[in-house]
């Protein structure tokens, strides 16, 4: 079976390679840490890197994480985030000063939101799909890397509000013997994805070279939009050989794809190739056609 690995995500490849480096490198710096809540238990999965560098990491399972930095992003400052939570940041050096020996703990405090408004569904309703639907087995694009926190997506468009119900997509190709992906919903500001809408994390978990479609409910967040989204996955946990990479479905016509190699990197876009994703949605059954 052939599979292309889209100029999209060449990028990534070739950072598994230029990131490899030992702890011992007089170029690089070593932070270990752990991501904790007010309450001292860990927190899965944050977000931890250099905004719009291409430096970043994920903190696992337990909190715990590692991230070498280039000594010339001494001055920068390393931001930490979860959904649910505060963000945080610090200057590199400020963390390179603690104890070496120890694993430096980073508190990260509760995101309090006010109550959302109450929000009343129609009875009758129609439903749409949106987005890519293909389930090529030909044109893919994926994750090739073993760097945590790289996300690729596809920009949903939107233009009357609607309610999210469920996303779909097709895994065309995986050789990994695990790998889980977190989904994140972006809303769209002035054509760059902003902050992530979904209320909780929704990890996905695919067991060994699993393959297939994935269908991930959404309904009981009745989350409504009413203007252009990106939906996106993102490479949180993998075992076995990461850089045989896992593969959703891809085609040459659609929704431009936007994707970054790791947590907190700049955003790009790419249009060449759309990412096969799409978003099973509800509106009121008096709406005038829109889609």
């Amino acid at each position: 079976m052939t599979q292309l690995l889209p100029a999209f995500f060449i990028p990534v490849f070739f950072l598994f390679s230029s990131s490899l480096y030992s702890q011992s490198d007089s170029n690089h710096i070593l932070i270990r840490g752990k991501i904790i809540d007010s309450n001292g238990k860990p927190i899965a999965y944050a977000n931890i890197g250099i905004p719009a560098k291409d430096i970043g990491t994920v903190s696992d399972i337990s909190g715990n994480f590692e991230i070498k930095i280039p000594k010339e992003f001494l001055s920068e400052k390393l931001e930490i985030s979860s959904i649910g939570y505060q963000s945080r940041n610090y200057t590199i050096q400020e963390l390179v000063n603690a104890d070496s020996n120890q694993m430096t703990e980073i508190k990260l405090e509760i995101l309090y939101q006010s109550l959302q408004d109450i929000v009343i569904v129609p009875n009758q309703m129609r439903t749409k799909v949106l987005g890519n639907t293909t389930r090529s087995t030909f044109m893919s694009g994926g994750f090739s890397s073993n760097d945590l926190g790289g996300e690729a997506g596809t920009r949903i468009k939107i233009k009357k509000e609607v309610y999210l119900q469920k996303v779909d997509f097709h895994i065309s190709f995986n050789k990994l013997d695990s790998i889980k992906l977190r989904l994140n919903i972006y809303a769209m500001h002035n054509g760059e994805p902003g902050e992530n809408i979904l209320p909780e994390n929704i990890i996905v978990q695919l067991l060994n070279k699993q393959t297939g479609n994935i269908e991930i409910d959404l309904s009981k967040y009745k989350i409504r939009v009413h203007d252009d989204i990106l939906v996106a996955f993102e490479f949180i946990e993998g075992k076995g050989n990461v850089k045989s990479g896992v593969f959703v479905s891809a085609s040459l016509l659609g929704a431009p794809t936007y994707y970054r190699t790791t947590s907190q990197a700049k955003w790009k876009e790419y249009k060449g190739i759309s990412i096969g994703i799409n978003v099973t949605v509800k509106y009121p059954s008096n709406s005038n056609s829109f889609f």
